[in-house]
């Protein structure tokens, strides 16, 4: 088995308490989903194991950790020039304004993440590139490149043993992250899209993915900052002068500062995620227990996401029916 990915507690309670064949708990199949449910619950942001190696992932299963600026920033940054002067007490209190923009990122990310699990395009060649390269990814997993250090596939010799399979499969995930702009993938259907830099605080975390898939703002120190709006219309009119998006314009119309609704549309996208994870884990590993169960599981999630209305669950799983196209990648075996 090369991926298993865990469907986290609070998710399971909503769903016994409606599915009939999660009732009882007692099927083998359902009593090792638990097990292994509750022994990564211990670890913050384990989604599940890929050749017995924890698979970290921060996008899913947000009602049960929020996003925190401080516990998000890695140990290697604080290690830096510019970070070490500073004592933990003053970057905790620095982060703490950067908590509302952290979350703010969270959102967009997840967000895009369920978009573009409801985009056949992405999903097609999402499944064409693990099926490809399936038997380097069973070996050593994705995560042997990451494109927002693109000197991976440079050093590659590095990373990957001469060998043209390994090679042509770097750099097939490069091109498919980078034309998706994505800084990686942590398993099958669990994109990681890029960030946010503000700022950029080494030359090393600068990529040429970066000049193409997004914009550099410099700013010097001596430079008087304009109005909030002047400064957000000048940011906006940059984003907005990149040609080739178009396979991505949709999203891109979404997170638009025109779009007054983007807010809600990102917390949409974001939920969708969570829960076509979830469907796709119970029917590649429970395949009989949604038959016929599709309200009572629209039931069990609007109870997860506290949806009084569960006309908001069935527009949620009408979104992932129009998006699912035949054939997907089984996470276990990637066939």
């Amino acid at each position: 088995m090369s991926y298993f990915y865990t469907i986290p507690a609070s998710v399971w309670n909503s769903l016994q308490t409606e599915i009939p064949a999660f009732k009882d708990g007692k099927s083998q199949a359902l009593m090792k989903d638990l097990e292994i449910s509750k022994a990564i619950s211990a670890h913050w942001h384990g989604v599940g194991f890929h050749r017995q190696e924890l698979i970290t992932y921060d996008l899913l299963a947000s009602k049960s950790q929020p996003a925190n600026a401080w516990t998000a920033i890695p140990p290697e940054f604080k290690e830096m020039d510019d970070w070490k002067h500073l004592s933990d007490q003053n970057l905790q209190l620095a982060t703490q304004t950067a908590e509302p923009r952290f979350a703010w990122i969270h959102r967009g990310r997840r967000g895009y993440c369920g978009w573009l699990m409801t985009n056949t395009t992405f999903l097609s060649e999402h499944n064409l590139l693990f099926r490809t390269h399936a038997s380097v990814i069973l070996e050593l997993g994705t995560n042997i490149i990451r494109v927002a250090s693109e000197r991976c596939l440079a050093d590659s010799n590095e990373f990957l043993p001469a060998d043209g399979g390994r090679l042509a499969f770097a750099q097939a995930i490069q091109a498919f992250c980078s034309r998706w702009q994505l800084s990686g993938m942590a398993g099958p259907y669990l994109p990681i899209p890029q960030g946010v830099q503000t700022p950029v605080l080494s030359n090393d975390l600068l990529a040429p993915s970066m000049l193409n898939n997004g914009i550099l703002l410099y700013l010097p120190f001596t430079f008087p900052l304009p109005s909030e709006d002047e400064l957000r219309s000048m940011i906006s009119d940059a984003l907005t002068r990149r040609a080739g998006m178009d396979h991505i314009s949709d999203w891109i119309a979404v997170v638009s500062t025109k779009n007054a609704n983007k807010g809600r549309q990102m917390e949409r996208y974001g939920r969708v995620f969570e829960i076509q994870h979830f469907l796709r884990l119970l029917t590649e590993r429970h395949p009989t227990a949604l038959i016929n169960n599709k309200q009572k599981a629209m039931r069990a999630f609007a109870k997860y996401y506290n949806q009084a209305d569960i006309d908001t669950m069935k527009d949620d799983f009408k979104l992932i029916e129009d998006a699912s196209i035949s054939d997907p990648v089984n996470s276990s075996t990637l066939v």
